[in-house]
């Protein structure tokens, strides 16, 4: 949930702008368009009840708004602003007392000493946020801030804001309490960005204040409302070590951090097991730093399958390949039967009383329809196949379940009926033609006489000689068919963009590659680019000259020398992936370094919404902290809002404490704590307490001396 403590909705001051004035109608419209749920109104040195309640009544609990005022103040000398944040319960004492402090001074001139002022604030239920020197405009020093909490009251929680959410991230390290809000100067342009979420989701005031007071029975019930699972691992048993180790683990954000050789990864290794155990694997996304090399050779040098061929959107021709190597040719009558036949027929022997002397019929072979009802009845059976292992009463009632079954059945029977009525026609032609032939051969061989042929032949041989062109045809045209392109995108590389992953289908042994040092892969390695090109130019040959002039030479190369290696079009594909990136609609071919392909690896680990469990091991090894805070911080939060289980081992700090995670695993050698920084505690299975906050420091930034040296450095 988002929530922005520090709003302003007037302009009060002669320098603040005119855009800092907003009505409620579009003081409801920008809250709720960016998802803020609870806001404070907090207007320079004056608080407007009229308009507090006006706002509060039109949200209409649309937006949580509290009361509140920023105030400058005088601190030990040094002069900054202070934001008072009221709980709305006691929102009349409020605005009496803050009235009373103000009175009728003028609010460009207004400036209270802070001595003064606690003592008139103190026994309010308020929150404090005073600007921060260096990290913000009118901010106070460290020795300012001292002095604030020293004279504050301990029930009152108290607040820094920096100018920048990263600031905020820095100073809970170094165990400063931090939040940040909008500063809204124009309400046509809210910086929502700015805006912080709460990882835990407050319902009011009390909760929030509890919340920044760290109380355990407020975090133990965030916690409580989230999913989770105690498992139970030996990690260490190639240690000889068969411990039990048990660590919870949220559908959220788990860190395991500690030093270096103390069983982080073994940890996080024995998790992975657990889940794959549960039969998980599918569900289950992993990354490990040092077996990038391997992983992204996986992701980026793919094989080539069989299911690839589906991509060319071609059929495999199977049919068209057995029919070439089927094919027998047809001859043409010789007339000089024919002379045989009718002079038989002049002499009038025994031979014309035979009743197939004197028949004729003209055959054609053609299974073009019985083919396709053969399809059809198989494709049928497969949605019978189909249908059989779905749970079809999830669905229809049982009445229209029935009616399902029996129009599929139908359906199968009368196609059945089709396909095999077709393949008694072309039968009983083709036992009319044969029965013709044979019966006026016994004929000649009883008689000596030489009947008149049933047919000249022509048709028979022409109609044989397309029965080979067509699919000779068929087959060539596939093979001058285009490539496929299928770019999957890898990731985002800072400054050079989106990587892809470029995968070509080819079929076309003609055409030239764009990117020649990047071979293809054949499937089955049966065809190889010089096979498929002689095979496509005998296949050209032949459709060319089929009748034009005799082609048994060039078909008997066809079937002989490639039709061996080759039953259909799926063997005579070839495959190639690479990586490319895309620069004004120009693409290049891009060799990633070892850092980027990190990246990619991480990028193409946590992309996916489907997986539920995600698992990564040192990813900040071999990326820079800018793609770690822009690109794996941002991600890995989004996952835990999805309710996803995100599971990290680290050093790096920016993933350890701004992803905010629910759990901490802290590991010291043989011993296992388990806390979060919320509580600020981490406890072993022993019961031994140590503070989350000096763990971090220690392992995470390296030490309290290093992180202040770096704050000194950066001048925060």
């Amino acid at each position: 949930m988002k929530i922005d403590l520090h709003c302003h909705t007037l302009k009060v001051k002669q320098g603040d702008k005119e855009t800092r004035n907003v009505d409620k109608t579009k003081f409801k419209q920008v809250m709720t368009s960016n998802c803020v749920d609870i806001c404070a109104i907090t207007n320079h040195n004056k608080f407007d009840k009229k308009q507090y309640l006006e706002f509060v009544n039109y949200c209409n609990n649309e937006v949580n708004i509290w009361p509140g005022v920023e105030l400058d103040v005088n601190v030990n000398g040094e002069k900054g602003h202070i934001l008072f944040i009221s709980n709305p319960d006691d929102v009349d004492v409020f605005d009496l007392r803050i009235s009373e402090i103000i009175g009728n001074e003028n609010v460009d001139t207004f400036c209270i000493d802070y001595d003064k002022l606690i003592n008139r604030i103190n026994d309010l239920d308020l929150i404090l946020i005073a600007h921060y020197l260096l990290l913000k405009k009118e901010g106070f020093s460290d020795k300012s801030i001292s002095l604030i909490k020293e004279l504050l009251d301990d029930k009152i929680p108290f607040l820094l804001e920096p100018s920048n959410l990263k600031s905020v991230g820095i100073m809970y390290a170094h165990d400063l309490d931090g939040f940040i809000g909008s500063d809204v100067q124009d309400w046509d342009n809210y910086p929502a960005s700015k805006v912080p979420s709460l990882k835990m989701r407050v319902k009011d005031y009390r909760t929030f204040k509890l919340l920044l007071k760290k109380d355990n029975m407020v975090i133990d019930t965030f916690l409580n409302q989230k999913a989770k699972q105690l498992i139970t691992i030996k990690p260490f048993t190639e240690d000889n070590d068969f411990t039990n180790v048990e660590v919870p683990i949220y559908n959220d954000v788990n860190v395991i951090f500690g030093g270096k050789g103390t069983g982080k990864s073994k940890i996080l290794k024995a998790i992975k097991e657990y889940f794959e155990n549960k039969g998980l694997s599918n569900s289950l996304s992993y990354y490990k730093a040092t077996e990038n090399n391997a992983l992204y050779k996986e992701m980026t040098e793919l094989p080539i399958e069989e299911s690839m061929f589906e991509k060319l959107e071609l059929d495999d021709l199977k049919t068209n390949f057995q029919s070439i190597k089927n094919w027998n040719k047809a001859t043409i009558v010789p007339t000089s039967l024919f002379y045989k036949g009718v002079k038989s027929l002049k002499v009038k022997g025994k031979i014309t009383k035979f009743g197939f002397f004197k028949a004729s019929y003209s055959y054609i072979e053609n299974t073009d329809d019985y083919d396709i009802l053969k399809k059809d009845y198989e494709n049928i059976k497969e949605i019978e196949s189909k249908k059989n292992s779905i749970k079809v009463s999830e669905y229809l009632t049982l009445e229209e379940s029935k009616d399902l079954n029996a129009l599929v059945k139908k359906l199968k029977d009368t196609s059945f009926m089709k396909m095999k009525s077709a393949w008694i026609d072309n039968k009983a032609k083709f036992l009319l033609d044969k029965t013709i032939k044979i019966m006026q051969q016994i004929g000649k061989i009883k008689t000596g006489e030489q009947a008149v042929p049933a047919s000249t032949g022509i048709s028979e041989f022409y109609s044989n000689l397309l029965g080979l062109y067509t699919p000779v045809k068929s087959i060539y045209n596939s093979l001058c068919v285009e490539h496929k392109i299928d770019d999957e995108r890898l990731g985002y590389i800072p400054e050079k963009g989106n990587v892809y992953l470029r995968k070509e289908y080819y079929i076309n042994p003609d055409e030239e590659l764009e990117f020649e040092d990047v071979g293809l892969k054949y499937c089955k390695n049966k065809m190889k680019k010089t096979d498929l090109k002689n095979m496509k130019n005998t296949l050209n040959k032949i459709k060319k000259n089929l009748f034009k002039k005799d082609c048994s030479l060039d078909l008997g190369t066809l079937i002989n020398t490639y039709f061996q290696k080759a039953d259909s079009l799926k063997d005579c594909f070839s495959f190639r992936c690479f990586t490319i990136i895309k620069e004004n609609g120009e693409i290049k071919k891009y060799d990633p370094s070892d850092g980027e392909k990190s990246m990619l690896q991480i990028h193409n680990s946590l992309i996916s919404n489907e997986k539920s469990i995600f698992i990564l091991d040192e990813p900040e090894l071999s990326v820079g902290h800018n793609y770690i805070n822009s690109v794996v911080v941002p991600r890995i939060k989004e996952l835990a809002l999805l309710d996803k289980i995100v599971i990290i081992s680290t050093h790096d700090s920016n993933i350890a404490v701004r992803t905010l995670p629910i759990n901490s695993i802290y590991r010291e050698y043989k011993k296992t704590f388990i806390g979060n920084l919320f509580i600020d505690e981490l406890i072993s299975e022993d019961g031994t307490k140590c503070k989350w906050t000096d763990k971090s420091l220690e392992y995470l930034e390296g030490g309290i001396e290093a992180f202040l040296e770096r704050g000194d450095s950066y001048g925060v």
